[in-house]
Order: C-alpha cells, then structure tokens, then sequence
C-alpha cells in the first residue's frame, strides 16, 4: 500500500469496483455519467475551499480505481482511446498526478502502436492534456478488495509506467505484490 503525500487527493471509484479508496474527496462514478461530468466534477472540486475555507487551487493526487482494457477506463459511460483521453484537458493545471487502478491500461499489443487500443499513448494522451504526470500499470491488477486506509493507494501488478506532460514515459519496474493462484484461476495470492 502506498500512503499519499500531500492533503487534498481526489478518488474516483468505478460503479463495479470492489476495492475503494477513501481520499480527502471520494466519488462513486455511476455508470451513467459521462466522462465530461466526471472531469467537470474533478475541476469544480480543486477549485472549491476545504472545510476551513482555505481555496484548494489543486488536487495533490487523483485516484481512479475503475476496470480497465488497453486504453480504457470503464468509469461511468468509459473514456476510450487517445482521443477519447483528450477530454482530461479539462483538468490542465488543476491535478499534481493521476494514479489510474485498472487491468492494462497502459498496455500496447504489438502492433497496435498508435491506434485507440495503444495504452501508453492513451496515458501519454491523459498526462498532455491534464498537464501532469500519470502513473498507470501495463498488467492485470489484483486489487485489495473491500476499502483503503486513508489516503492508500494499493500497490501495481506488472510494469508501471509514469507519463509526464507528454515529455515521454519514465518505466518502472515494480515487483507485484500479488501472484496469480495456480489452483484456483481468476484468483490472487499475496507474493512471498
């Protein structure tokens, strides 16, 4: 588990998460909202006062925790696709980082380089346009289930990439903490 610095994070939880996270503001997406209320949203809430009426200005940290593909969240009605991604323009300035929690969504399959199904594009997209660095993971997730200490953020499975403001993508290789049970498929177990 990864315990956020800073005060004012954001959560988004997809409307069929099973793991939620609890940050300072939290939201659960139904799945009838659409990726520009969901950002709106986002936007208004960085720009409003804390519970002592000090003006925020901005959001340390945005959380999503949704399911995912290659390039694509299924938070509310889904943002697929690079352009798709351009929505998260909406959000320039006003977010530090945006952790997304969702199987593949940084994946690229060979072959696909460029095309709406291109995962590190589609980041590479989200951190341009928001003006901020993105950290998201090229492999299936196994989420802790249930809800998240405070200002926790579960740790990544596979590689994870950091997106900064469309100047390329920084690689980082992280040791999973969970490995896939040989005896039950579709089930998770904690790495030695």
């Amino acid at each position: 588990m990864y315990m956020l610095p800073g005060r004012y994070h954001m959560g988004l939880i997809g409307h069929n998460s099973n793991s939620k996270c609890q940050m300072w503001n939290t939201w659960e997406v139904h799945q009838s909202e659409s990726a520009k209320h969901i950002l709106e949203h986002v936007k208004n809430i960085a720009g409003s006062k804390d519970e002592n009426g000090r003006p925020i200005g901005k959001l340390n940290h945005l959380v999503i925790v949704a399911h995912g593909a290659p390039a694509h969240l299924y938070l509310g009605k889904g943002i697929k696709g690079y352009r798709g991604a351009e929505i998260f323009s909406t959000l320039k300035g006003k977010v530090e980082e945006i952790w997304i929690l969702g199987c593949n969504v940084a994946y690229t399959e060979i072959g696909e380089e460029g095309s709406e199904t291109d995962g590190e594009l589609f980041c590479s997209t989200i951190a341009l346009k928001a003006g901020c660095a993105v950290i998201a993971s090229t492999g299936a997730q196994c989420l802790e289930m249930g809800t998240w200490p405070y200002g926790g953020v579960d740790t990544y499975e596979g590689e994870v990439l950091t997106f900064y403001k469309g100047e390329g993508i920084i690689k980082r290789k992280v040791e999973p903490a969970w490995r896939d049970n040989p005896d039950k498929p579709g089930e998770c177990l904690p790495n030695p």
